[in-house]
């Protein structure tokens, strides 16, 4: 989205969020609970949440989080002051949901709210802070497997970066002088299990800044084994940690696998450990891919079709898709645009609406470079591809 009225381009929707006081979180599932706990836990005293909205039949009818869960049919919308939140990340879920919300005669962004918009909007007009639902953070690059389709574009890297701990340190205070809360701050890579000072990382997060996030979340391929510093982080603390399951693609590496998710469970303590399994991957395709003829209108059409569900932070700066990011360090893009990215050197508190925008997707072009190369996320991007596929030599 283009900026047209910076700092201000949510003022008429606010003027519907601040009339709300009854709510129904149309999710009953991992992100509901997110937006459950956040809004319980900081905002309870200005909303009433009467319940959960779910498509699953057999969520339907019973309790969440202590709340009936409701088939969409069933919302009250006669209720005055009554919103519907839209606790769903995927993209198709959410178009289906909204054309359900439509034909109960709701309007988006009037009597229905993506949570993303929802609770930026609410924090940064009624109580001048800066929530960001999510944020991607690279100690490193560095990765032990050579993935065809990598979204990080690691076998385009001629050479990986382990960033400074200094550096990585500075960031992290530097985001959360800015950041009033976060949903989930998520630490990737490359493998992250192979940064060497993984657990001291995730440690200096969680210790210095745990009232600030909702979820400190990373990630590991399934092949590297924890170190026992790392287990000891795992158990002391309520972080949570991904494992990719690439068992098909990588049959020799099933016998580790095993062994990580056995490690891990074994561990015991505050940790949580989450297995995603994939069907496909979607390849971006960034030299296959040629939209430099396009203007500036279909680069912006493209950008906003394509639903980017993270954005990095490195250098002091907050990139406008990690995409875009990830490219630029691969060598795909030579150079970004100063307008893909926010400073938050420079940042002061005049600049928080605008931030908040920047966040949610505007931004002075309205798109990102990488856009001129990529065949975008989800349903805009037909190249499914197998998960994990290894390619022996890097180009």
């Amino acid at each position: 989205m283009k900026w047209e009225n910076k700092g201000h381009e949510y003022d008429n929707i606010y003027g519907y969020i601040k009339k709300k006081k009854k709510l129904y979180l149309f999710g009953a599932g991992r992100d509901g609970k997110a937006v459950y706990d956040i809004m319980t836990n900081w905002i309870s005293e200005e909303f009433q949440i009467l319940g959960f909205v779910d498509n699953n039949k057999n969520k339907q009818g019973k309790t969440y989080c202590g709340l009936p869960v409701l088939s969409y049919e069933e919302i009250k919308i006669n209720i005055p002051n009554l919103a519907v939140i839209i606790s769903i990340v995927g993209a198709k879920a959410l178009h289906d949901i909204k054309e359900q919300l439509k034909s109960l005669g709701l309007h988006e962004n009037e009597e229905f709210f993506h949570y993303s918009e929802f609770l930026s909007v609410y924090f940064a007009y009624a109580k001048n802070k800066l929530f960001i639902h999510n944020v991607s953070f690279l100690p490193s690059t560095v990765c032990n497997l050579r993935c065809e389709c990598c979204l990080n574009f690691t076998p385009y890297m001629k050479n990986f970066e382990v960033r400074d701990w200094r550096q990585l340190i500075a960031d992290i205070d530097i985001f959360f002088q800015v950041v009033d809360y976060v949903e989930l701050f998520h630490v990737s890579g490359g493998e992250p299990l192979l940064y060497p000072k993984i657990a001291p990382l995730l440690r200096y997060i969680y210790d210095n800044y745990h009232t600030k996030i909702h979820s400190l979340e990373t990630v590991t391929n399934g092949t590297i084994l924890p170190s026992k510093e790392f287990i000891q982080v795992f158990h002391d603390y309520p972080i949570t940690i991904t494992v990719d399951d690439y068992r098909e693609a990588l049959p020799d590496r099933r016998e580790r696998f095993d062994e990580v998710i056995h490690v891990l469970e074994s561990a015991g303590g505050a940790g949580q450990l989450h297995i995603q399994h994939y069907d496909n991957w979607i390849d971006l395709a960034p030299f296959e891919t040629d939209h430099s003829t396009w203007n500036n209108e279909q680069l912006i059409r493209h950008f906003d079709a394509c639903h980017a569900l993270l954005q990095e932070f490195r250098d002091g700066r907050l990139y406008i898709c990690n995409y875009d990011a990830y490219a630029s360090v691969a060598g795909i893009i030579s150079e970004l645009p100063e307008t893909d990215s926010f400073s938050f050197r420079t940042y002061d508190k005049s600049q928080l609406k605008a931030l908040m925008e920047f966040r949610l997707g505007y931004s002075t072009r309205g798109y990102a470079e990488l856009c001129k190369h990529c065949a975008g996320l989800f349903e805009i991007n037909p190249n499914k591809v197998p998960p994990a596929k290894q390619i022996e030599d890097r180009t």
